[in-house]
């Protein structure tokens, strides 16, 4: 799971909002206190919330799901090397695929059956896409994809390349002879194969792909040893750089924009003759500053995915936590890129001595990088973790001060020294029936490094609501994901819930989960016993 900020207190959000509003949420709250079954009062008073708004405190989107987002401005990044590619969640759920259909159906038994008896699942176009012929198989695809952050494609079209070309706004490639069978899916990404004559190795074959970020793209084959292959920055003819990548059997060209993966993938490596200079000479035949400003072609009918969205699961934009957060992801896409120093750790666990305060970040690995946190930490005010326990349901309702929700519906979690808990669990719904969750309470004054894709931000619904124990938060609905949000003065709240729209869940399942957990307790932040983690 691999692989999505800034905050203002709740009553810095509310400091434009009508004195009236203020009352109402006050009224509520010692309502709740007398009578917990008044969900239809809380939905018309959170109506009545947002009516009395401003205009401008609306136009603002004022405590909304926009103004937890973490983007990065350049949409050239030119940090991203082929190694980090293959970390993206995209190429992670392609992985889990592979192993998956390399261990179903060894006899093909069901394959054989499917082709007798005709599969054709009924509204799941997208799983013939995929090759998908039983219904396990596709279920086991939609977990994947779910659990990746991405979307499926539904529609393909078969085009010629100069069709492709025209689709993209111009030719982006010379003096190769390309297939006239391209294939374009219905968000952008497309693939074609071709054949270049180079210099010093000859005819030479290539696959080019270009993979939407947050799209599911089982078109490129895992058979690449990327850990073994050497990489460079290449400086293009056309003025683009991109990555290179050149192994015993395999080589590969890379760049990437905010929301497109490029890349040029060569079947053959050192073994068969290819040579850095080969591979240069391949590069310099794609103009790549076309590819980058492109227009995004489309299957009939469908409209391109946006840029995938990354928020913050601990506050608001303009909160400490979150820029602290955003200067530190910055940090890390630049630090080490060509991974050298990552490289000689090996297998090996970086350890400093007297700092079991970076050791709580996985993504601190050298003393350069440990200095670097703790000047960003010092810059906003905010202290490091220092211990962690894994902890049982037991064990966190005693740590927390009460039962926040029913323990039962809690798997696992741990918990930090200040308080900051990570929990996983799930709950049974009236409407949509058992829900996954994962519930995140951060600690005002501590840096995390946690971070959540939603996939488009304008994929979702979202709404100010009172909870059954009096306290509001921010509630947002989208296709396959369901977000809660609860900002205090001690402490930021989310949970990430792994159920949408598509799943069947409604506004109404979503306040339903909300009002089973007890805020009031959350949101006043205790010092937690440190006893050890659970047995």
């Amino acid at each position: 799971m691999s692989e999505l900020m800034g905050y203002m207190r709740l009553n810095e959000a509310f400091q434009y909002v009508d004195d009236e509003f203020l009352d109402i949420v006050e009224q509520e709250k010692r309502k709740k206190k007398k009578k917990p079954m008044w969900r239809i009062a809380g939905t018309v008073a959170a109506c009545i919330c947002i009516l009395l708004l401003p205009v401008g405190v609306m136009a603002a989107r004022w405590f909304g799901l926009w103004d937890l987002l973490l983007q990065k401005e350049d949409s050239d990044i030119a940090y991203f090397t082929v190694s980090d590619f293959f970390l993206s969640p995209e190429s992670l759920a392609l992985r889990e695929w592979e192993i998956f259909l390399a261990e179903y159906d060894a006899d093909r038994s069901i394959f054989s059956n499917a082709m007798e008896e005709g599969f054709a699942p009924e509204g799941r176009e997208d799983w013939l896409l995929y090759g998908v012929y039983s219904y396990e198989m596709g279920e086991k695809l939609d977990e994947i994809v779910k659990r990746s952050g991405l979307v499926l494609n539904n529609t393909m079209d078969t085009i010629t390349f100069e069709e492709l070309q025209n689709r993209v706004g111009g030719s982006f490639i010379i003096d190769a002879d390309i297939e006239d069978y391209c294939q374009v899916y219905e968000y952008g990404s497309f693939i074609f194969k071709g054949n270049a004559e180079l210099d010093n190795s000859g005819k030479v074959a290539f696959e080019f792909h270009c993979i939407v970020k947050g799209t599911f793209d089982d078109t490129l084959s895992f058979w690449l040893d990327y850990k073994s292959m050497d990489e460079w920055r290449y400086e293009t003819a056309c003025g683009e750089s991109v990555w290179l990548a050149l192994g015993a059997s395999h080589a590969m060209i890379l760049t990437e924009t905010s929301d497109r993966y490029l890349m040029v993938v060569v079947p053959d490596g050192r073994e068969m003759g290819i040579t850095e200079d080969s591979l240069q000479e391949l590069a310099d035949m794609i103009d790549f500053g076309i590819l980058k400003d492109m227009q995004l072609p489309e299957t009939s009918g469908s409209t391109p995915v946006s840029t995938v969205s990354i928020i913050s699961v601990h506050g608001y934009t303009d909160s400490p936590e979150s820029q602290a957060l955003l200067e530190w992801q910055e940090f890390l896409t630049q630090y080490d890129a060509d991974h050298a120093i990552s490289n000689a750790l090996g297998n090996n666990v970086f350890v400093a001595e007297g700092r079991d305060d970076w050791s709580q970040y996985s993504s601190v690995y050298s003393y350069e990088m440990g200095e670097k946190l703790d000047e960003i930490a010092q810059k906003y005010g905010l202290k490091l973790h220092t211990a962690v326990n894994f902890i049982d349901s037991d064990e966190l309702m005693y740590r927390v001060g009460g039962d926040f929700v029913d323990r039962e519906s809690i798997s696992w979690s741990y918990m930090y020294e200040d308080g900051y808990f990570q929990a996983e669990g799930d709950m049974e719904l009236s409407g949509c029936g058992r829900t996954d969750f994962q519930f995140t309470r951060s600690v005002k004054g501590t840096f995390n490094d946690v971070m959540l894709n939603i996939r488009q931000v304008e994929d979702y619904t979202d709404w100010q609501y009172i909870t059954a124990c009096g306290e509001p938060v921010l509630l947002a609905l989208g296709s396959y994901k369901a977000l809660i949000f609860g900002d205090f003065e001690e402490c930021f709240i989310s949970v990430n819930v792994l159920l949408g729209s598509e799943d069947g869940m409604t506004k109404e399942d979503l306040q339903e989960l909300a009002d089973k957990i007890d805020f009031s307790i959350l949101k006043d932040v205790q010092v937690p016993d440190m006893r050890g983690d659970s047995d």
